[in-house]
């Protein structure tokens, strides 16, 4: 929930410093291993409505997988692994999976009707 509060506060303030008064929808983009859709997708739902103009915006998630690669061959894993299995090095290192961040808003403006807003990285 924490989580979920502080990225509709995020976007509250994109919406609000771009003359969004409707926010119809947010886009982010999660790591398979940084948080459960599911879960963000419930919790959305049951914050959104204290976080105006997101009353009833859409969370659109998009999910990397998780990947590792060795830093010995470039060898890539979808699944963790102790040793790479085609050099034998230890331990690859975690190349995606663990992103989480809020991509672009999309909404209404006062002035020029439907609006979309990019969130600093």
């Amino acid at each position: 929930m924490a989580l979920v509060e502080e990225i509709l506060t995020a976007c509250r303030q994109a919406a609000t410093s771009h003359g969004v008064t409707k926010v119809t929808a947010v886009h982010i983009t999660v790591g398979e291993m940084a948080a459960c859709a599911d879960a963000l997708r419930f919790a959305w739902v049951a914050c959104r409505g204290r976080f105006p103009p997101l009353e009833e915006a859409a969370l659109d998630i998009r999910t990397v997988p998780a990947t590792w690669v060795c830093a010995r061959c470039g060898a890539e894993y979808r699944e963790p692994v102790g040793r790479c299995q085609a050099c034998g090095a230890a331990l690859p290192r975690l190349q995606s999976g663990l992103e989480l961040r809020v991509d672009y808003l999309e909404g209404d403006d006062d002035r020029h009707g439907r609006a979309s807003a990019g969130l600093p990285a």
